[in-house]
């Protein structure tokens, strides 16, 4: 069974890079997505550099002889990368120098490399879709630092599905309650003492704590955080006194820092 599915791969990817040689139509992304797969492979160390740049020498023997190389070693797992990275590449405009220059330079190799990378070591969907998405912005814009998009990558490995609800239903609502997101997400609320509502404490801390989410604060004309006055901080503290905090508190609203923001744009959103 192994070996048919590893032949049928091979066969696959044989057509795949045959119908790039032959086409016109579409023939460049495929190249190149192909050429980018190879760099991810450990096995072909720094042929990247040579094949990326060369597209109309994609029938160099040379180059068919490391494909077949690479179809022998390979199977199902470098199909399902190329597919991804022909996916992002077929959604940006690689006629445009500026697009084209930024997914060839080291940088975004980099980023491509540890995306792909953790890819291969977690087959959650929807981590792929946000890995997607990243990748397509940073390559079309600079809403933000290299540094940051890195930053992003790791935050997309770190945190599980949880996380990312909350975030998402934060994201969406701009300004929204503890109960409102576990009702969105959960529906009917659970004791206060279960291992739901302390789990659900633990995932707003962690966001709480990683700087993507906060409690809402109101500034002034300027972005400056207002003080709370002595008086409502004399009768915040006068409540909590008389009653422990809920997992589940309608009172307080969350919202997401400039830094969280960013995030949701680069992972949710495909801008052009």
């Amino acid at each position: 069974m192994k070996k048919k599915e590893s032949d049928l791969t091979k066969a696959i990817l044989k057509k795949k890079l045959k119908n790039a040689v032959r086409s016109d139509n579409g023939s460049k992304i495929t190249r190149f997505s192909l050429a980018l797969v190879s760099g991810m492979v450990p096995f072909f160390g720094g042929a990247l550099e040579g094949i990326a740049n060369t597209w109309s020498e994609i029938e160099n023997e040379r180059f068919r002889n490391v494909v077949q190389q690479w179809l022998e070693v390979q199977d199902a797992e470098i199909l399902k990368l190329t597919d991804t990275i022909e996916e992002i590449m077929s959604r940006l405009d690689l006629e445009n120098p500026i697009i084209l220059a930024r997914v060839q330079s080291g940088a975004y190799l980099h980023f491509l490399k540890k995306s792909i990378h953790q890819i291969q070591h977690n087959h959650q969907e929807e981590k792929r879709k946000m890995a997607r998405h990243l990748l397509i912005n940073a390559a079309q814009h600079r809403f933000c630092t290299d540094e940051l998009v890195n930053l992003f990558i790791d935050w997309i490995d770190r945190y599980n599905l949880g996380h990312f609800a909350v975030l998402a239903e934060i994201h969406h609502a701009k300004k929204i309650t503890r109960q409102k997101i576990w009702h969105n997400l959960n529906g009917p609320k659970v004791s206060e003492n279960s291992h739901e509502a302390d789990l659900f404490k633990l995932v707003l801390h962690d966001l709480s704590l990683g700087q993507l989410i906060r409690q809402h604060r109101t500034v002034d004309a300027k972005g400056n955080f207002i003080v709370e006055s002595k008086k409502k901080k004399k009768i915040r503290a006068n409540e909590s006194a008389k009653r422990l905090k809920s997992a589940f508190d309608n009172e307080k609203t969350y919202e997401l820092t400039a830094l969280g923001e960013k995030f949701t744009v680069y992972i949710y959103h495909q801008k052009r």
